[in-house]
């Protein structure tokens, strides 16, 4: 079995979509509106973030994540907790 894509849920698609190509450097293969973006990377990864019905912001658990594989630690986007 091989994974196809993943959706994560956000309050907003576009800044969504923005973040992750600033940082992780992928490439948008499709938006419709604010609620889908598909984005993809080099290897043929793809997933979505979307928010199709303007939902509320989604609550994940505190310890939900997700890991990409960078070329260096200089691309890491600086996060903080909160």
């Amino acid at each position: 079995m091989k994974l196809n894509h993943i959706d994560l849920q956000v309050s907003n698609v576009s800044r969504a979509r923005a973040f992750f190509e600033e940082h992780f450097g992928v490439r948008c293969t499709f938006q419709r509106r604010e609620q889908l973006a598909i984005m993809e990377d080099d290897d043929g990864f793809s997933f979505g973030v979307s928010n199709l019905f303007d939902s509320v912001p989604p609550q994940y658990p505190r310890d939900f994540h997700i890991g990409f594989i960078l070329p260096s630690d200089e691309r890491r986007p600086l996060l903080s907790d909160g």
